[in-house]
């Protein structure tokens, strides 16, 4: 009888494993109105892993975009690449202007086998329709619309990148992830600085030059 009850047990704590495993691997892939997107963003408001994502152009996105999102231009030649380099465990938000990019974006992370994605159909015109904010605030936006000041190579990267500036004596940098937060703070450079990635997590993270003229930001992609 103990042995029997043994062997039950460990079925049990077995089975449980496996529900627990099936929960983690379960994908998520829904299409939202603005309303459900709007109560999505709020119940994941303090959730690290929880990422909005714009994809129009940087224009479009520095002119007004939602709250906390990121920009990933859908029109970049390696858009897919930066895609795929995103962690993907986390849960997304998905939109463009009117919903035909975000949708297509949407259809992309799932033959790329993210966890949990959402699609906000109406994209943020519909945002914007139902009387929903914006902001203007570019501090992670890529943002380089008058090109010319610094340079980025290779892009991307697995190992190493150098950043080389274009029209400035001297700058300071920061790379942060995608969440925001503060990766690498080195001292001022000047011309050419090397950044060794070499111990960092694949993904995208986004680089900061500084200067007294000009703030401006490019998104790196690590392989």
């Amino acid at each position: 009888m103990k042995t029997l009850c043994c062997l039950l047990l460990s079925l049990l704590i077995g089975t449980a494993y496996a529900q627990n495993d099936a929960r983690t691997t379960d994908t998520i892939y829904r299409s939202l109105t603005t309303i459900q997107a709007d109560s999505l963003i709020t119940a994941n408001s303090s959730n690290t892993d929880f990422v909005i994502i714009d994809v129009r152009t940087p224009a479009d996105f520095t002119n007004g975009h939602l709250q906390n999102a990121i920009n990933i231009n859908y029109y970049d030649a390696d858009f897919s690449v930066q895609i795929a380099a995103l962690d993907h465990n986390k849960m997304y938000l998905l939109y463009c202007a009117a919903g035909s990019r975000s949708t297509a974006t949407f259809n992309l992370m799932q033959t790329q086998n993210f966890r949990e994605v959402y699609n906000m159909l109406g994209g943020i015109n519909g945002w914007i329709g139902a009387g929903y904010p914006t902001t203007t605030t570019t501090d992670i936006a890529e943002s380089d619309a008058r090109g010319g000041l610094f340079t980025v190579y290779p892009n991307p990267v697995t190992s190493s990148t150098n950043i080389q500036l274009l029209q400035s004596n001297s700058a300071k940098i920061k790379v942060t992830n995608i969440s925001g937060n503060c990766l690498f703070t080195p001292e001022t450079i000047s011309d050419t600085y090397r950044l060794d990635m070499s111990d960092w997590a694949t993904g995208i993270y986004l680089l900061t030059i500084e200067t007294d003229d000009y703030t401006r930001t490019k998104t790196i992609i690590k392989l």
